[in-house]
Protein backbone atom coordinates (compact mmCIF):
# COMPACT_ATOMS: atom_id res chain seq x y z
CA UNK A 1 0.00 0.00 0.00
CA UNK A 2 1.63 3.17 -0.82
CA UNK A 3 -0.09 6.80 -0.56
CA UNK A 4 1.95 9.75 -1.74
CA UNK A 5 1.52 13.45 -0.29
CA UNK A 6 2.14 16.18 -1.22
CA UNK A 7 5.86 17.51 0.09
CA UNK A 8 5.29 19.86 3.12
CA UNK A 9 8.93 22.41 3.07
CA UNK A 10 9.58 25.02 5.33
CA UNK A 11 11.58 27.86 3.61
CA UNK A 12 13.10 31.12 4.68
CA UNK A 13 14.30 34.00 2.40
CA UNK A 14 15.28 37.01 3.38
CA UNK A 15 14.00 40.64 3.09
CA UNK A 16 14.87 41.26 -0.38
CA UNK A 17 13.70 38.26 -1.42
CA UNK A 18 10.41 38.31 0.40
CA UNK A 19 10.45 41.82 -1.09
CA UNK A 20 10.82 40.53 -4.72
CA UNK A 21 8.71 37.69 -4.21
CA UNK A 22 5.72 40.00 -2.93
CA UNK A 23 6.13 42.27 -5.81
CA UNK A 24 6.31 39.41 -8.69
CA UNK A 25 2.98 38.30 -7.25
CA UNK A 26 1.82 41.69 -7.22
CA UNK A 27 2.61 42.22 -10.51
CA UNK A 28 1.30 38.58 -11.80
CA UNK A 29 -2.37 39.62 -9.86
CA UNK A 30 -2.08 42.93 -11.71
CA UNK A 31 -2.17 41.52 -15.23
CA UNK A 32 -4.84 38.27 -14.22
CA UNK A 33 -7.54 40.74 -13.00
CA UNK A 34 -6.67 43.96 -15.26
CA UNK A 35 -9.38 43.29 -17.67
CA UNK A 36 -8.00 43.98 -22.02
CA UNK A 37 -8.55 47.28 -23.69
CA UNK A 38 -7.73 48.52 -27.24
CA UNK A 39 -5.65 51.35 -26.57
CA UNK A 40 -1.73 51.07 -27.83
CA UNK A 41 1.28 51.69 -25.80
CA UNK A 42 4.76 52.69 -27.69
CA UNK A 43 3.00 51.43 -30.54
CA UNK A 44 2.20 47.92 -29.36
CA UNK A 45 -1.21 46.35 -28.14
CA UNK A 46 -2.92 46.51 -24.77
CA UNK A 47 -2.49 42.37 -25.42
CA UNK A 48 1.33 42.73 -26.33
CA UNK A 49 2.18 44.96 -23.64
CA UNK A 50 0.21 42.12 -20.86
CA UNK A 51 1.96 39.16 -22.39
CA UNK A 52 5.62 41.43 -21.86
CA UNK A 53 4.66 41.87 -18.17
CA UNK A 54 3.49 38.21 -17.80
CA UNK A 55 7.14 37.12 -19.52
CA UNK A 56 8.41 39.41 -17.17
CA UNK A 57 6.94 38.54 -13.97
CA UNK A 58 7.67 35.15 -14.57
CA UNK A 59 11.33 35.40 -14.99
CA UNK A 60 11.29 37.12 -11.95
CA UNK A 61 9.77 34.27 -10.21
CA UNK A 62 12.04 31.90 -11.95
CA UNK A 63 14.93 33.76 -9.95
CA UNK A 64 13.35 33.56 -6.26
CA UNK A 65 14.44 30.52 -4.35
CA UNK A 66 11.05 28.26 -4.08
CA UNK A 67 10.63 24.75 -2.62
CA UNK A 68 10.10 21.45 -4.27
CA UNK A 69 6.43 20.59 -4.21
CA UNK A 70 6.68 16.97 -4.60
CA UNK A 71 9.30 14.73 -3.87
CA UNK A 72 11.32 12.40 -5.77
CA UNK A 73 9.27 9.21 -4.43
CA UNK A 74 6.28 10.67 -5.14
CA UNK A 75 7.01 11.79 -8.80
CA UNK A 76 8.46 7.68 -9.29
CA UNK A 77 5.23 6.42 -7.35
CA UNK A 78 2.66 8.45 -9.17
CA UNK A 79 0.40 8.32 -6.63
CA UNK A 80 -2.06 10.58 -5.31
CA UNK A 81 -1.39 13.48 -2.62
CA UNK A 82 -3.18 13.67 0.56
CA UNK A 83 -4.33 16.88 2.26
CA UNK A 84 -1.17 18.78 3.23
CA UNK A 85 -1.39 20.83 6.49
CA UNK A 86 0.08 23.91 4.73
CA UNK A 87 -2.39 24.57 2.15
CA UNK A 88 -0.71 27.80 1.05
CA UNK A 89 2.20 25.90 -0.42
CA UNK A 90 0.30 24.34 -3.46
CA UNK A 91 -1.21 28.17 -4.24
CA UNK A 92 2.47 29.43 -3.94
CA UNK A 93 4.47 27.11 -6.18
CA UNK A 94 3.55 27.98 -9.98
CA UNK A 95 3.77 24.67 -12.18
CA UNK A 96 5.30 25.75 -15.99
CA UNK A 97 4.31 22.69 -18.68
CA UNK A 98 4.50 22.54 -22.51
CA UNK A 99 2.83 19.58 -23.57
CA UNK A 100 0.65 18.58 -26.72
CA UNK A 101 -2.93 19.56 -26.42
CA UNK A 102 -4.14 16.00 -27.81
CA UNK A 103 -2.18 14.47 -24.94
CA UNK A 104 -3.73 16.84 -22.33
CA UNK A 105 -7.08 15.80 -24.22
CA UNK A 106 -6.93 11.94 -24.15
CA UNK A 107 -5.96 11.94 -20.56
CA UNK A 108 -8.79 14.56 -19.74
CA UNK A 109 -10.93 12.25 -21.85
CA UNK A 110 -10.19 9.08 -19.57
CA UNK A 111 -10.31 10.94 -16.24
CA UNK A 112 -13.36 12.57 -16.52
CA UNK A 113 -15.32 9.60 -16.13
CA UNK A 114 -14.45 9.10 -12.42
CA UNK A 115 -15.50 13.15 -11.54
CA UNK A 116 -19.14 12.73 -9.45
CA UNK A 117 -22.28 14.91 -10.52
CA UNK A 118 -23.14 15.32 -7.37
CA UNK A 119 -19.68 15.50 -5.36
CA UNK A 120 -19.62 15.46 -1.43
CA UNK A 121 -16.69 17.57 -1.30
CA UNK A 122 -16.47 20.83 -3.53
CA UNK A 123 -12.91 19.63 -4.43
CA UNK A 124 -14.36 16.59 -6.03
CA UNK A 125 -15.55 18.58 -8.78
CA UNK A 126 -12.05 19.19 -10.04
CA UNK A 127 -9.04 17.27 -11.92
CA UNK A 128 -5.71 17.48 -9.97
CA UNK A 129 -3.11 18.16 -11.81
CA UNK A 130 0.85 17.24 -10.87
CA UNK A 131 3.93 18.01 -13.31
CA UNK A 132 6.75 15.72 -12.35
CA UNK A 133 10.20 18.00 -13.53
CA UNK A 134 12.21 15.35 -13.00
CA UNK A 135 10.32 12.70 -15.02
CA UNK A 136 8.93 14.80 -17.25
CA UNK A 137 5.73 13.78 -16.76
CA UNK A 138 2.17 15.46 -16.14
CA UNK A 139 -0.51 13.03 -14.04
CA UNK A 140 -4.11 14.07 -14.03
CA UNK A 141 -6.00 12.26 -11.26
CA UNK A 142 -9.87 12.71 -10.40
CA UNK A 143 -11.81 10.68 -8.18
CA UNK A 144 -15.64 10.37 -6.22
CA UNK A 145 -14.03 8.85 -3.76
CA UNK A 146 -14.83 4.86 -4.58
CA UNK A 147 -13.65 5.15 -7.98
CA UNK A 148 -10.28 6.89 -9.22
CA UNK A 149 -9.18 7.48 -12.09
CA UNK A 150 -5.43 8.69 -13.38
CA UNK A 151 -3.64 9.27 -16.44
CA UNK A 152 -0.16 10.34 -16.45
CA UNK A 153 1.99 11.51 -20.55
CA UNK A 154 4.77 12.92 -21.18
CA UNK A 155 5.58 16.64 -21.31
CA UNK A 156 7.86 19.26 -20.94
CA UNK A 157 8.31 20.31 -17.38
CA UNK A 158 9.97 23.55 -16.80
CA UNK A 159 8.63 23.81 -13.17
CA UNK A 160 6.48 21.37 -11.05
CA UNK A 161 3.59 21.54 -9.13
CA UNK A 162 0.42 20.71 -8.51
CA UNK A 163 -3.17 21.93 -8.39
CA UNK A 164 -7.08 21.44 -8.34
CA UNK A 165 -8.36 22.62 -11.74
CA UNK A 166 -12.74 22.77 -12.07
CA UNK A 167 -13.02 19.64 -14.32
CA UNK A 168 -16.20 20.86 -16.31
CA UNK A 169 -14.38 23.86 -17.72
CA UNK A 170 -10.87 22.60 -17.63
CA UNK A 171 -12.18 19.47 -20.30
CA UNK A 172 -14.61 22.18 -22.16
CA UNK A 173 -11.43 24.27 -22.59
CA UNK A 174 -8.60 22.28 -23.58
CA UNK A 175 -11.29 19.84 -26.48
CA UNK A 176 -11.59 23.37 -28.05
CA UNK A 177 -7.99 24.55 -28.01
CA UNK A 178 -6.09 23.72 -31.83
CA UNK A 179 -3.99 20.91 -31.85
CA UNK A 180 -0.26 21.34 -30.97
CA UNK A 181 1.72 22.75 -27.94
CA UNK A 182 -0.40 23.95 -25.22
CA UNK A 183 1.51 25.70 -22.26
CA UNK A 184 -0.07 25.75 -18.21
CA UNK A 185 1.40 28.41 -15.74
CA UNK A 186 0.36 28.56 -12.36
CA UNK A 187 0.96 31.53 -11.84
CA UNK A 188 1.86 33.49 -8.02
CA UNK A 189 -1.16 34.78 -7.82
CA UNK A 190 -4.32 34.35 -6.23
CA UNK A 191 -8.27 35.32 -7.02
CA UNK A 192 -11.00 36.83 -4.43
CA UNK A 193 -13.60 34.31 -4.26
CA UNK A 194 -15.99 36.99 -4.19
CA UNK A 195 -15.18 38.25 -7.98
CA UNK A 196 -15.74 34.30 -9.16
CA UNK A 197 -19.15 33.89 -10.92
CA UNK A 198 -19.98 30.68 -11.00
CA UNK A 199 -23.20 28.31 -11.23
CA UNK A 200 -23.18 24.64 -9.63
CA UNK A 201 -23.27 24.64 -6.11
CA UNK A 202 -19.70 22.79 -5.35
CA UNK A 203 -18.26 25.74 -6.84
CA UNK A 204 -20.19 28.48 -5.40
CA UNK A 205 -18.98 26.25 -1.46
CA UNK A 206 -15.78 26.23 -3.21
CA UNK A 207 -15.44 29.51 -3.54
CA UNK A 208 -16.22 30.65 0.33
CA UNK A 209 -12.69 30.50 1.03
CA UNK A 210 -10.85 33.63 1.25
CA UNK A 211 -8.77 33.17 -2.27
CA UNK A 212 -7.79 30.51 -5.08
CA UNK A 213 -5.01 29.68 -7.44
CA UNK A 214 -5.21 30.49 -10.67
CA UNK A 215 -3.33 28.87 -13.84
CA UNK A 216 -2.92 30.62 -17.14
CA UNK A 217 -3.30 28.10 -20.16
CA UNK A 218 -1.98 29.39 -23.70
CA UNK A 219 -2.84 27.13 -26.86
CA UNK A 220 -0.53 26.87 -30.25
CA UNK A 221 -2.67 29.91 -31.85
CA UNK A 222 -1.47 32.78 -29.07
CA UNK A 223 -5.02 32.25 -26.96
CA UNK A 224 -5.02 32.59 -23.36
CA UNK A 225 -7.45 31.38 -20.57
CA UNK A 226 -7.25 31.82 -17.18
CA UNK A 227 -8.47 29.42 -14.76
CA UNK A 228 -9.24 29.57 -11.04
CA UNK A 229 -8.55 26.26 -9.40
CA UNK A 230 -8.44 25.03 -5.85
CA UNK A 231 -5.21 24.36 -3.37
CA UNK A 232 -3.52 20.60 -4.57
CA UNK A 233 -3.59 19.85 -0.99
CA UNK A 234 -7.46 19.92 -0.69
CA UNK A 235 -7.26 17.02 -2.73
CA UNK A 236 -8.89 14.12 -0.38
CA UNK A 237 -6.18 11.10 -0.02
CA UNK A 238 -5.77 7.78 -2.14
CA UNK A 239 -4.50 4.92 -1.00
CA UNK A 240 -3.00 2.70 -3.92
CA UNK A 241 -2.33 -1.07 -3.93
CA UNK A 242 1.23 -1.58 -5.01
CA UNK A 243 1.96 -4.64 -3.53
CA UNK A 244 1.18 -8.43 -5.35
CA UNK A 245 1.25 -6.80 -8.55
CA UNK A 246 0.43 -9.40 -11.34
CA UNK A 247 0.33 -9.39 -15.07
CA UNK A 248 -3.10 -10.52 -17.05
CA UNK A 249 -3.50 -10.68 -20.42
CA UNK A 250 -5.64 -8.00 -21.84
CA UNK A 251 -7.39 -9.32 -24.53
CA UNK A 252 -8.57 -12.52 -21.86
CA UNK A 253 -9.38 -9.96 -19.07
CA UNK A 254 -11.39 -7.78 -22.04
CA UNK A 255 -13.26 -11.15 -23.44
CA UNK A 256 -14.24 -12.82 -20.01
CA UNK A 257 -15.29 -9.53 -17.98
CA UNK A 258 -17.88 -8.62 -21.44
CA UNK A 259 -19.70 -12.04 -20.96
CA UNK A 260 -19.92 -11.51 -16.80
CA UNK A 261 -20.73 -8.00 -16.73
CA UNK A 262 -24.73 -7.58 -18.37
CA UNK A 263 -25.94 -10.02 -15.37
CA UNK A 264 -24.68 -7.92 -12.56
CA UNK A 265 -27.86 -5.77 -10.91
CA UNK A 266 -28.44 -2.32 -11.51
CA UNK A 267 -30.53 -1.58 -8.13
CA UNK A 268 -28.83 -0.26 -5.86
CA UNK A 269 -30.91 -1.52 -3.28
CA UNK A 270 -29.07 -5.32 -3.70
CA UNK A 271 -25.91 -3.09 -3.14
CA UNK A 272 -23.55 -6.44 -3.29
CA UNK A 273 -25.47 -7.77 -6.35
CA UNK A 274 -24.61 -5.12 -8.12
CA UNK A 275 -20.92 -5.53 -8.48
CA UNK A 276 -18.88 -8.95 -9.56
CA UNK A 277 -17.29 -11.09 -7.82
CA UNK A 278 -13.20 -11.65 -8.77
CA UNK A 279 -11.70 -14.63 -7.86
CA UNK A 280 -7.80 -15.15 -9.25
CA UNK A 281 -5.41 -17.62 -8.63
CA UNK A 282 -1.80 -16.65 -9.74
CA UNK A 283 -0.98 -20.54 -8.51
CA UNK A 284 -3.03 -22.17 -11.35
CA UNK A 285 -2.95 -18.93 -13.57
CA UNK A 286 -7.08 -18.83 -13.73
CA UNK A 287 -9.33 -15.95 -12.85
CA UNK A 288 -13.25 -16.62 -12.02
CA UNK A 289 -15.89 -14.08 -12.33
CA UNK A 290 -19.42 -14.66 -11.12
CA UNK A 291 -22.13 -11.53 -11.72
CA UNK A 292 -26.17 -12.43 -10.96
CA UNK A 293 -29.00 -10.35 -10.18
CA UNK A 294 -31.35 -12.48 -8.69
CA UNK A 295 -32.97 -13.69 -12.28
CA UNK A 296 -29.79 -14.77 -14.06
CA UNK A 297 -25.93 -16.15 -13.33
CA UNK A 298 -23.13 -15.91 -15.41
CA UNK A 299 -20.24 -17.78 -14.83
CA UNK A 300 -16.61 -17.46 -16.59
CA UNK A 301 -13.47 -19.37 -15.92
CA UNK A 302 -10.26 -18.20 -18.16
CA UNK A 303 -6.57 -18.96 -18.42
CA UNK A 304 -4.56 -15.89 -17.86
CA UNK A 305 -1.12 -16.94 -17.55
CA UNK A 306 -0.03 -13.45 -16.21
CA UNK A 307 3.54 -15.04 -14.47
CA UNK A 308 5.64 -17.84 -15.11
CA UNK A 309 6.30 -20.99 -12.99
CA UNK A 310 9.19 -20.16 -11.63
CA UNK A 311 7.96 -16.40 -10.64
CA UNK A 312 4.59 -18.43 -9.27
CA UNK A 313 7.11 -20.41 -6.73
CA UNK A 314 8.99 -17.46 -5.97
CA UNK A 315 5.89 -15.03 -5.60
CA UNK A 316 3.67 -17.23 -3.05
CA UNK A 317 0.98 -15.01 -3.98
CA UNK A 318 -2.00 -16.51 -2.59
CA UNK A 319 -5.88 -16.43 -4.08
CA UNK A 320 -7.16 -13.21 -4.21
CA UNK A 321 -11.18 -12.72 -4.15
CA UNK A 322 -12.78 -9.30 -3.90
CA UNK A 323 -16.20 -8.03 -5.23
CA UNK A 324 -15.54 -5.24 -7.94
CA UNK A 325 -18.18 -2.66 -8.28
CA UNK A 326 -19.95 -3.36 -12.43
CA UNK A 327 -19.58 -0.04 -12.69
CA UNK A 328 -15.56 -0.25 -12.69
CA UNK A 329 -15.38 -3.12 -14.68
CA UNK A 330 -17.14 -1.77 -17.33
CA UNK A 331 -14.45 1.45 -16.92
CA UNK A 332 -11.93 -1.12 -17.53
CA UNK A 333 -13.78 -3.17 -20.43
CA UNK A 334 -14.69 0.48 -22.53
CA UNK A 335 -10.63 1.29 -22.16
CA UNK A 336 -9.15 -2.39 -23.02
CA UNK A 337 -11.03 -2.25 -26.31
CA UNK A 338 -9.10 0.89 -27.38
CA UNK A 339 -5.36 -0.95 -26.64
CA UNK A 340 -3.10 -3.68 -28.47
CA UNK A 341 -3.89 -7.14 -28.75
CA UNK A 342 -0.64 -8.64 -27.36
CA UNK A 343 -0.56 -5.63 -24.31
CA UNK A 344 -0.67 -6.75 -20.65
CA UNK A 345 -2.67 -5.34 -17.42
CA UNK A 346 -1.58 -4.82 -14.34
CA UNK A 347 -3.68 -6.08 -11.13
CA UNK A 348 -3.30 -5.91 -7.53
CA UNK A 349 -5.28 -5.99 -4.65
CA UNK A 350 -5.26 -4.96 -1.20
CA UNK A 351 -7.09 -6.23 1.31
CA UNK A 352 -6.90 -4.30 4.59
CA UNK A 353 -8.23 -1.14 2.66
CA UNK A 354 -10.27 -3.40 0.66
CA UNK A 355 -8.86 -1.54 -2.77
CA UNK A 356 -7.84 -2.94 -6.15
CA UNK A 357 -5.70 -1.16 -9.06
CA UNK A 358 -5.96 -2.04 -12.68
CA UNK A 359 -2.91 -0.04 -14.40
CA UNK A 360 -2.40 -0.25 -17.99
CA UNK A 361 -0.97 1.53 -21.32
CA UNK A 362 -2.81 3.39 -23.71
CA UNK A 363 -0.83 4.48 -27.14
CA UNK A 364 0.77 7.20 -24.73
CA UNK A 365 -0.62 7.23 -21.71
CA UNK A 366 -0.26 5.66 -18.55
CA UNK A 367 -3.85 4.79 -16.81
CA UNK A 368 -4.96 3.37 -13.65
CA UNK A 369 -8.14 2.56 -12.28
CA UNK A 370 -8.40 2.57 -8.89
CA UNK A 371 -11.50 0.98 -6.85
CA UNK A 372 -12.97 0.70 -3.45
CA UNK A 373 -14.94 -2.89 -3.32
CA UNK A 374 -17.80 -4.08 -1.90
CA UNK A 375 -17.79 -5.51 0.92
CA UNK A 376 -20.19 -8.45 2.21
CA UNK A 377 -20.69 -11.67 1.47
CA UNK A 378 -21.57 -12.70 -2.44
CA UNK A 379 -24.06 -15.38 -3.00
CA UNK A 380 -22.74 -18.84 -3.70
CA UNK A 381 -23.69 -18.92 -7.45
CA UNK A 382 -22.27 -22.09 -8.37
CA UNK A 383 -23.86 -23.91 -5.50
CA UNK A 384 -27.16 -22.78 -6.16
CA UNK A 385 -27.25 -23.59 -10.09
CA UNK A 386 -25.54 -27.27 -9.60
CA UNK A 387 -28.97 -28.03 -7.33
CA UNK A 388 -31.08 -28.43 -10.51
CA UNK A 389 -30.38 -31.08 -13.51
CA UNK A 390 -29.78 -29.98 -17.13
CA UNK A 391 -30.72 -33.43 -19.07
CA UNK A 392 -32.22 -31.95 -22.28
CA UNK A 393 -29.91 -29.74 -24.52
CA UNK A 394 -30.90 -27.84 -28.17
CA UNK A 395 -28.61 -26.71 -30.52
CA UNK A 396 -29.78 -23.12 -32.18
CA UNK A 397 -27.68 -21.10 -34.35
CA UNK A 398 -26.70 -17.58 -32.21
CA UNK A 399 -27.69 -14.84 -34.51
CA UNK A 400 -30.48 -16.48 -35.81
CA UNK A 401 -32.43 -16.64 -32.53
CA UNK A 402 -30.90 -13.52 -31.63
CA UNK A 403 -32.42 -11.81 -34.72
CA UNK A 404 -35.36 -13.35 -34.28
CA UNK A 405 -35.51 -12.22 -30.68
CA UNK A 406 -34.72 -8.46 -31.21
CA UNK A 407 -37.51 -8.00 -33.83
CA UNK A 408 -40.28 -9.31 -30.93
CA UNK A 409 -38.47 -7.28 -28.74
CA UNK A 410 -40.16 -4.50 -30.34
CA UNK A 411 -43.59 -5.58 -28.92
CA UNK A 412 -41.81 -5.30 -25.39
CA UNK A 413 -42.17 -2.89 -22.15
CA UNK A 414 -40.29 -2.83 -19.02
CA UNK A 415 -43.30 -4.73 -17.59
CA UNK A 416 -44.47 -6.93 -20.26
CA UNK A 417 -41.46 -8.94 -21.36
CA UNK A 418 -42.46 -12.10 -21.50
CA UNK A 419 -41.35 -14.56 -24.58
CA UNK A 420 -42.87 -18.14 -25.15
CA UNK A 421 -40.66 -20.53 -26.93
CA UNK A 422 -42.05 -23.66 -27.92
CA UNK A 423 -39.30 -26.57 -28.84
CA UNK A 424 -40.77 -28.85 -31.09
CA UNK A 425 -38.77 -32.05 -31.66
CA UNK A 426 -40.83 -33.40 -34.66
CA UNK A 427 -40.57 -29.85 -36.98
CA UNK A 428 -36.97 -29.40 -35.99
CA UNK A 429 -38.33 -25.65 -35.11
CA UNK A 430 -38.61 -22.95 -32.27
CA UNK A 431 -41.57 -21.19 -31.97
CA UNK A 432 -41.33 -17.80 -30.50
CA UNK A 433 -44.49 -15.91 -29.88
CA UNK A 434 -44.73 -12.30 -27.69
CA UNK A 435 -48.27 -11.19 -27.21
CA UNK A 436 -49.65 -7.69 -25.55
CA UNK A 437 -52.78 -6.01 -25.45
CA UNK A 438 -52.02 -3.72 -28.46
CA UNK A 439 -50.18 -6.75 -31.08
CA UNK A 440 -48.70 -10.77 -31.49
CA UNK A 441 -46.04 -11.13 -32.54
CA UNK A 442 -44.33 -14.60 -33.75
CA UNK A 443 -40.91 -15.90 -35.47
CA UNK A 444 -39.37 -19.14 -35.99
CA UNK A 445 -35.99 -20.81 -35.40
CA UNK A 446 -34.64 -23.90 -36.55
CA UNK A 447 -32.99 -25.78 -34.16
CA UNK A 448 -31.38 -29.03 -33.56
CA UNK A 449 -34.18 -30.71 -30.75
CA UNK A 450 -33.85 -34.23 -29.54
CA UNK A 451 -36.79 -36.38 -29.61
CA UNK A 452 -37.59 -37.04 -26.43
CA UNK A 453 -37.71 -33.15 -25.78
CA UNK A 454 -41.47 -33.43 -27.40
CA UNK A 455 -43.00 -30.52 -27.39
CA UNK A 456 -41.44 -28.71 -24.55
CA UNK A 457 -42.82 -24.84 -23.75
CA UNK A 458 -41.33 -22.33 -21.57
CA UNK A 459 -40.99 -18.54 -21.37
CA UNK A 460 -38.13 -15.99 -20.48
CA UNK A 461 -37.58 -12.61 -20.23
CA UNK A 462 -37.08 -11.76 -23.49
CA UNK A 463 -33.89 -9.01 -22.14
CA UNK A 464 -31.85 -11.55 -20.10
CA UNK A 465 -32.47 -14.44 -23.10
CA UNK A 466 -31.35 -11.04 -25.73
CA UNK A 467 -28.24 -10.33 -22.94
CA UNK A 468 -26.76 -13.87 -22.72
CA UNK A 469 -26.70 -14.42 -26.22
CA UNK A 470 -25.00 -11.17 -26.75
CA UNK A 471 -22.17 -12.46 -24.22
CA UNK A 472 -21.69 -15.41 -25.80
CA UNK A 473 -18.39 -15.86 -28.00
CA UNK A 474 -19.79 -18.44 -30.37
CA UNK A 475 -21.59 -19.46 -33.51
CA UNK A 476 -24.05 -21.29 -31.65
CA UNK A 477 -25.42 -22.03 -28.40
CA UNK A 478 -26.90 -25.30 -26.27
CA UNK A 479 -29.76 -24.83 -24.34
CA UNK A 480 -29.76 -27.34 -21.37
CA UNK A 481 -32.94 -27.63 -19.39
CA UNK A 482 -35.37 -29.31 -17.28
CA UNK A 483 -38.78 -27.92 -16.42
CA UNK A 484 -40.33 -25.28 -17.13
CA UNK A 485 -40.04 -23.59 -13.58
CA UNK A 486 -36.30 -24.78 -13.25
CA UNK A 487 -33.56 -22.83 -14.61
CA UNK A 488 -31.94 -23.17 -17.89
CA UNK A 489 -28.30 -23.11 -18.78
CA UNK A 490 -26.86 -21.68 -22.50
CA UNK A 491 -23.19 -22.40 -22.87
CA UNK A 492 -21.22 -21.56 -26.39
CA UNK A 493 -20.91 -23.83 -29.24
CA UNK A 494 -19.58 -23.43 -32.31
CA UNK A 495 -16.93 -21.56 -33.39
CA UNK A 496 -15.18 -19.51 -30.99
CA UNK A 497 -15.06 -15.40 -31.46
CA UNK A 498 -11.39 -15.89 -29.65
CA UNK A 499 -10.25 -19.28 -29.94
CA UNK A 500 -6.83 -18.56 -28.57
CA UNK A 501 -8.01 -17.64 -25.32
CA UNK A 502 -8.90 -20.81 -23.40
CA UNK A 503 -11.95 -19.63 -21.26
CA UNK A 504 -15.14 -21.25 -20.21
CA UNK A 505 -18.64 -19.48 -19.85
CA UNK A 506 -21.73 -20.71 -18.71
CA UNK A 507 -25.22 -18.80 -18.24
CA UNK A 508 -28.48 -19.51 -15.94
CA UNK A 509 -31.69 -18.19 -16.73
CA UNK A 510 -34.71 -18.14 -14.51
CA UNK A 511 -37.81 -18.90 -16.46
CA UNK A 512 -41.03 -16.95 -16.06
CA UNK A 513 -43.93 -19.03 -14.59
CA UNK A 514 -46.89 -19.60 -13.03
CA UNK A 515 -46.01 -20.56 -9.21
CA UNK A 516 -49.50 -21.87 -8.20
CA UNK A 517 -49.34 -24.14 -11.71
CA UNK A 518 -45.67 -25.06 -11.02
CA UNK A 519 -46.41 -26.50 -7.60
CA UNK A 520 -49.36 -28.76 -8.71
CA UNK A 521 -46.89 -29.88 -12.00
CA UNK A 522 -43.96 -30.45 -9.15
CA UNK A 523 -46.29 -32.36 -6.83
CA UNK A 524 -47.94 -34.39 -9.43
CA UNK A 525 -44.57 -36.02 -10.82
CA UNK A 526 -42.86 -36.31 -7.32
CA UNK A 527 -46.51 -38.85 -6.48
CA UNK A 528 -46.15 -40.54 -9.73
CA UNK A 529 -42.52 -41.04 -8.98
Amino acid sequence: MSVTRLKQTNTSSTGETNKNAKSAVAGATQITTTPAKLERHNGKTAKQTKRKKLVESDEQLNSIEQPDLLSQSDAVNGSIPAKSASNDLAASQGMHVICQQEALDSALAFVKAAVPTKPLQPVLANILAIADEQENKVKLIASDISLTLSAAFEAHVLRGGAIALPAEILVSVVGKCPTGETTLIQLNATVAAKNRKTKSKAETEAQETNSSPVVLLEDSQGGAVEIYGMDAGEFPEISVPTTNLVSLPAKAVKAGLKGVIFAASTDDSKKILTGVQWLHSAERGQLRCTATDGHQVALIALSTNGIGRKQRAKSHLSDQTCIIPAKTLKELTRNLEKIEVDEWLRFAYDAPSKRVLFEFSDKKLQKEIISQCLEDTYPDCQALVERYQYPKQVAIETNALLSKLDRLSALASKKENAVKLLFDSSTQEIYLTIERDYGRGTQTVSATIPDELGKFEIQFNINYLIDALKALSSTAVNFTMDRPYTPVSLKPAGDLEFPEIAIDATYFILPLYDLEKAKQEYNAQSNSG
